[in-house]
């Protein structure tokens, strides 16, 4: 019994064998790929329904961060969405890049941690942690500080 429904990019039904020969060619299931500064914009068609209602959603476009080579750096989807047709995705993989053409580079992201402690209770290397964790995962933080932290 088949669980999930295969579809090519015209939103035609096919078989589940015919859907793997297609996905093999990256270059049908590259919709449209666009770099800004040390993100990349993809858009891509999945070959099966990734729905959980009556649509069918069978694009996805996803936003990664890439190294110096376009590489993908650690795999997390910065943003996502997906989308019904062919001609959705195109469109919707436009808005996504006027997005992230808009978002403000290089400013400074507060996080502000409100605690109560004594100064015994490690909250300084919990800080320094979470730091060190911040900076590992996202390449694009270029510098943290801790205030108030003696």
């Amino acid at each position: 019994m088949e669980y999930c429904r295969y579809y090519n990019k015209q939103g035609e039904e096919i078989s589940r064998q015919c859907a793997y020969e297609l996905y093999k060619d990256i270059e049908y299931r590259t919709v449209k790929k666009t770099i800004i500064g040390n993100f990349l914009i993809s858009t891509v068609w999945l070959k099966f329904d990734h729905s959980y209602n009556n649509d069918i959603l069978i694009f996805e476009t996803m936003v990664f961060e890439i190294d110096d080579k376009n590489n993908i750096e650690n795999g997390y989807a910065y943003d996502e969405k997906r989308h019904s047709t062919l001609e959705e995705c195109e469109i919707e993989h436009e808005i996504m890049v006027k997005k992230w053409k808009e978002r403000p580079l290089n400013k400074n992201l507060k996080i502000v941690v409100n605690y109560e402690c004594d100064k015994e209770d490690g909250v300084y290397v919990s800080l320094e942690k979470l730091k060190l964790f911040l900076q590992s995962s996202f390449k694009c933080i270029k510098n943290i500080s801790i205030d108030g932290v003696e």
